[in-house]
């Protein structure tokens, strides 16, 4: 029933600086004040909950274009843990969402040399799988979430062209065929 902000640019274009701030939000949506960088000032990350009380911010870059395999573990009382290692592609603009029961999936994105058909799935424990590759059209911007209690969905997105398209993740983390033409 709470949430975290995290990480990101400040200030205006082209004055923008690379935070690792963090602000979390009680059960009232109030944003509470900031809280100093543990972790390395990084943006166009990816963040998403699992164990149903954690979350994890995970992969981005601090300066373009190096993304990093990085990821930082939030436990149920907010805090951030330090920088750790991940498996995985490191990728920007990837679409996240919650599946089962307290796992989540990261799938598609970008990276400086295209966009990415690849999915990660995420366990209990805030572990990243390997790569899976081939789960649907290479695109980034993606959005995602998650329904039914323990599917998820990821949709939309670009590659060149925006894309009308979804893909379900069933309960076990497997990723859908392309949907198409559906907004």
């Amino acid at each position: 029933d709470k949430a975290i902000f995290g990480f990101g640019k400040t200030g205006d274009w082209p004055n923008e600086a690379v935070t690792g701030i963090t602000n979390l939000v009680n059960n009232s949506g109030v944003v509470q004040s900031d809280t100093s960088a543990v972790g390395t000032a990084r943006y166009q990350l990816q963040a998403e909950t699992y164990d149903d009380d954690k979350a994890i911010f995970f992969y981005g870059f601090a300066e373009w274009p190096s993304l990093l395999s990085t990821k930082n573990l939030v436990n149920n009382s907010g805090v951030v843990a330090s920088d750790a290692s991940t498996t995985g592609t490191s990728r920007r603009w990837a679409g996240t969402a919650g599946y089962g029961t307290g796992t989540a999936i990261v799938a598609f994105g970008a990276t400086g040399a295209g966009n990415l058909d690849k999915s990660n799935l995420i366990n209990t424990s805030g572990v990243i799988s390997s790569d899976v590759t081939g789960v649907g059209t290479a695109r980034n911007g993606v959005a995602g979430c998650q329904y039914g209690e323990d599917k998820g969905i990821l949709g939309f997105g670009r590659n060149g062209s925006r894309y009308s398209i979804t893909n379900l993740v069933s309960n076990a983390g497997v990723v859908a065929t392309d949907t198409s033409g559906v907004g």
